[in-house]
Parts: structure tokens; sequence; C-alpha cells
């Protein structure tokens, strides 16, 4: 599939989801619509580069920790991006207005396929904007926690899925609660 295809049918499903209301219904309880994987075992692939890739492996290490010890979500490695997988990457997207985009392709419309996150140094890198390490690995630990099928959680102030602050680099004990529900 050419890339010009991939962005379309990426940019489709996360537009379908939203006109069809499924990331607005999961506001009260903070999960992203139905969204989960098959089952509670994911690969993980790490394909950022430079500081990134550590700021990824660290919030991986982190989550799997934080969620491996209070649910059945087990991280493993893997070698490369392929479908049934968590990939995360970087780049330089451009001044769009996103940090970071968690998209998911799913094959029944709950079941994640794959899901894909992506961190724009676009605004991360720029001094301009002056964000922290402590501030990208919130980002990252969000992104994350999105695959996992969890939404924004405003009401929580010590959650990195808080979208309205940036100083938590961590899931909290709510967070891993939801995770367990959902597998």
């Amino acid at each position: 599939m050419d890339s010009r295809r991939a962005r379309r049918l990426w940019s489709a499903v996360l537009l379908v989801s939203i006109a069809s209301g499924v990331v607005g219904t999961a506001w009260a309880n903070h999960r992203w619509g139905c969204w989960r994987y098959a089952d509670a075992n994911i690969s993980f692939y790490n394909g950022c580069t430079g500081s990134y890739s550590t700021y990824v492996a660290d919030e991986a290490i982190n989550d799997a920790n934080s969620w491996h010890n209070y649910t059945d979500v087990n991280l493993s490695p893997s070698p490369q991006g392929t479908t049934d997988h968590l990939n995360c990457f970087n780049g330089s997207y451009g001044i769009n207005g996103w940090l970071g985009i968690a998209e998911i392709l799913t094959y029944n419309g709950c079941t994640i396929l794959q899901g894909r996150a992506r961190f724009n140094q676009s605004y991360m890198d720029n001094p301009a904007y002056g964000y922290s390490t402590t501030n990208k690995k919130h980002v990252v630990c969000q992104e994350i926690g999105h695959l996992f099928g969890l939404d924004h959680q405003r009401g929580q102030a010590q959650s990195c899925m808080n979208d309205r602050i940036l100083s938590v680099p961590n899931p909290n004990s709510h967070d891993q609660s939801l995770v367990n529900s959902i597998y």
C-alpha cells in the first residue's frame, strides 16, 4: 500500500470514528470507544529515532510495569511493525495542532488490528515551544494509553491521560483499573 493511500485510510478511520461519536461517547469513564486489542499480549514496536527512541522505550517499560502489576496486559518487544502490534514513531509532521496522535485500524469496528502512535517533533523539539523531557514523556504515555483503549481523563490531575497538563509522565491507578476492565 503506498503511503498516500495508507494516510487516507488512517485519516478515514479517525474521521469516521469522530463523526460516529465513538470518540465522544468515552468521555464519562475515559474509555476510548469500544477499542481494544484481541488479547492482552500486545507486541510493541519502537520505530522512533534519537531521544524519542529512549522516551518510548522508557515509557513502554514504565507502562508495561504499571499495567503488568495491576492488569493482564503484557507488552513484548517486536523487531518490526506489523499487524497486531502497537507501533510508535516520531518525526517532524508540521505545525498542525497535535503533539502526539494515536491512530488505530480495526477489523470489526472494535478490535484493533494495528495501533500507531506518532510524536510530532515540529512542536516538541522546537525551542520556541519549550517542551521539557517530562512533557515529551507525558505525550508518549498518553498516546500509548490511547492505544490501550483509554481516552483523555481531565478529571484526574495526576494522570498522563489528562490532556490539559503535560507534567505527569505516568498512568495512575484509575487508568490501570480501566485497562484491567478492558482486558
